[in-house]
């Protein structure tokens, strides 16, 4: 008897067995597939989870600068940080931080930008990323909305990030009404919220930024000849390929920067034949033609779905 128990649970032993090699190696193929498939799925999901905060900090941002103009006689904040004597636009993340609820709104999730600290006379000062632009075309207006001739397609705010040459960040004091720690620190840096001239060159005094809108209208190749692609993070924009803009009426959208003008005068009726002849979405042919104005306004022929010109 113990001996016919004792072939059963051999039995019942010797028929278990491991997976073979051909079994293992067709599992570990099917996850590799799987996981090529679910990857980028995921990848992308979590990009849009990251405009979509993005997003909800600019619209933040927008909501407090119409707060900011109720309170300041219908001026857009546009910065009051002097700089050889006139106004550039620095210091305008400070003027709106009185309306938000933190400094996490300044920054967007995929700007790897990181807080500053720094002494300046004697005082020390935290600078948090800012990775939005002013246009500097509101300063020339000084902000009134009234002078605008379309706030809801005019660009207030666009997004930026660190420069291409190390020392150039886009960080600011922006708990600071005059952003105080942007001051010279004795080695002659300073660093203010970030300006862009008509969107595409991006500063800080003294400080070359990148544009991350990708290359946007209005000048040739989406640059202007003066600057080159070094200016821009990628040709494309930061979010599959589409950029978050704050418009002066304090509503927040994702474009493709190439359906922005970039702000340049438009020559209008007194343009040359072969300049109103040429569109301008073919930049290249456009410039070669000798026509260095390019549209500004969103009522111009191109039918641009926004603009960096206010006028």
């Amino acid at each position: 008897m113990l001996d016919m128990e004792q072939r059963f649970f051999q039995t019942k032993t010797s028929s278990k067995r491991g997976f073979t090699l051909i079994e293992l190696l067709v599992v570990i193929a099917i996850i590799a597939v799987l996981a090529a498939i679910l990857f980028p799925v995921f990848a992308s999901a979590k990009e849009s989870a990251k405009a979509t905060t993005c997003l909800s900090n600019e619209r933040q941002l927008g909501i407090a600068s119409m707060m900011y103009t109720t309170d300041y006689d219908d001026r857009l904040p546009t910065g009051g940080i002097e700089n050889n004597g006139s106004a550039y636009g620095y210091g305008w993340a400070g003027q709106l931080y009185p309306y938000v609820s933190g400094t996490g709104v300044y920054a967007c999730p995929d700007d790897t930008t990181k807080s500053l600290s720094r002494v300046v006379a004697g005082t020390s000062y935290t600078l948090v990323p800012v990775s939005l632009t002013l246009s500097q075309s509101l300063v020339w207006i000084a902000g009134q909305t009234s002078e605008m001739t379309a706030t809801s397609k005019t660009v207030m705010l666009t997004e930026t990030t660190s420069g291409a040459a190390a020392g150039q960040y886009n960080v600011a004091d922006v708990t600071s009404p005059l952003e105080l720690g942007g001051g010279n620190d004795g080695t002659g840096h300073y660093l203010f919220s970030p300006v862009s001239l008509g969107g595409l060159l991006v500063i800080g005094p003294g400080y070359v930024l990148r544009s991350t809108a990708g290359y946007m209208g209005g000048a040739a190749n989406g640059r202007t000849v003066f600057f080159n692609a070094t200016d821009y993070l990628s040709p494309t924009g930061w979010h599959h390929g589409l950029s978050n803009f704050v418009f002066c009426d304090g509503h927040a959208k994702a474009l493709n920067g190439s359906r922005v003008s970039t702000g340049f005068t438009y020559y209008g009726n007194g343009a040359p034949a072969q300049c109103t002849a040429t569109s301008t979405m073919n930049q290249d042919a456009f410039m070669a033609n000798g026509c260095s104005f390019t549209p500004a306004g969103t009522e111009s022929e191109e039918n641009w779905a926004a603009t960096f010109s206010p006028i």
